[in-house]
């Protein structure tokens, strides 16, 4: 028999898709009347805004380009150059 891919239902069919989150945490600073967000774990990612609201949306938005360059892997593949 063999074992169900699904580890709450052991009878289930359903292939599961494992996503890992991860947190990140934001600097915002205000310099010459603007605001200006980054983050130490996202070399290159910056937000700029005339509010703290609009440079976290922009560091959002940058944050998300980012993250669409990123190779999607399977757990245990691995990423060859």
């Amino acid at each position: 028999m063999s074992r169900s891919p699904c580890l709450i239902h052991p009878n289930c069919q359903i292939r599961l898709v494992c996503m890992t989150y991860y947190t990140s945490s934001i600097t915002i600073e205000k310099e010459d009347g603007q605001y200006y967000a980054y983050s130490e774990d996202l070399p290159g990612v910056y937000g700029l805004g005339d509010s703290i609201d609009s440079a976290k949306s922009s560091m959002l938005e940058g944050i998300r380009l980012y993250t669409e360059e990123l190779p999607l892997t399977a757990p245990g593949d691995t990423v060859s150059s």
